[in-house]
């Protein structure tokens, strides 16, 4: 199969040569960072167009790290099979469209890595404190697991009901959206809801010396204009594909290989 995948971070690109590994023409489109495999000027030819995870920033073009704008008509105007990490098809409804970020293995696999990748951004701690998971999904979940493995004392902030019951059925103190732990310590709050929750009074009750890690996708989760005093916001978008973007490429690859094996493609 002649494949081609288009922008992208490095995980496409891990991606990419993991079906070359099986015997595929691949090339690469705008790849973010260097490859044995060959490089193409278009996506003219191709069965198979392999797009990145988001797909899009803007609505109308590719998501690439060379800052060259691949608009999404262009693409729509091939005919191939479409796969790409997130959201609903923006291409010509005729043509087959995957959206890898769904599959429920994909993104359970991409949620252990980002709890993975947070514990290694928050270094080595000369100080004891506590972790604030808000929200969880298959991130918060994932991250309050992982840190109560390492050793943190770990609360849980949910907005329904029934999600904070599943976290005290996990083991973990849980709490209403805004509402902090009662203990003095400072915390690292990590936010994993798509949704403005966190205001300037959220930030004025958190301990001294506390951090806010934002794990969500845009909007992320504080609100507009927000003025968040001495503490500090990290932001740390596409944590897979930074932490281990090889792992995160080859489980790219195992969804997408599923997908067209199941449909006849490959």
């Amino acid at each position: 199969m002649r494949i081609v995948t288009v922008g992208g971070d490095a995980r496409i690109v891990y991606a990419a040569e993991c079906f070359a590994a099986e015997g595929h023409a691949v090339s690469l489109l705008c790849p973010a960072i260097p490859s044995p495999l060959p490089t193409a000027d278009t996506a003219d030819g191709a069965e198979l167009i392999l797009l990145p995870m988001p797909l899009t920033r803007d609505g109308v073009t590719v998501t690439t790290a060379k800052g060259r704008g691949i608009p999404l008509r262009e693409l729509s105007a091939l005919d191939c099979v479409l796969l790409a990490g997130g959201g609903a098809s923006p291409f010509d409804a005729s043509l087959p469209y995957y959206n890898y970020a769904a599959d429920p293995t994909l993104v359970a696999e991409n949620a252990r890595l980002t709890a993975l990748g947070t514990l290694d951004a928050w270094g080595t701690l000369g100080e004891e404190v506590a972790v604030l998971c808000v929200g969880y999904g298959y991130v918060g979940a994932a991250l309050a697991r992982a840190a109560r493995d390492h050793g943190y004392r770990v609360y849980v902030a949910a907005r329904r009901r029934e999600v904070r019951e599943r976290a005290e059925q996990d083991g973990f103190c849980s709490l209403a959206i805004n509402e902090l732990p009662p203990c003095e310590l400072p915390l690292f709050v990590c936010n994993s809801v798509p949704a403005p929750i966190h205001t300037a009074d959220f930030f004025k009750r958190l301990p001294k010396y506390s951090r806010y890690y934002e794990l969500a996708s845009p909007p992320g989760g504080i609100c507009p204009e927000t003025d968040h005093g001495v503490i500090p916001i990290h932001a740390l978008p596409g944590i897979p594909g930074k932490y281990a973007p090889r792992e995160a490429g080859r489980i790219i690859y195992t969804s997408v290989k599923s997908f067209l094996s199941a449909r006849g493609f490959l």
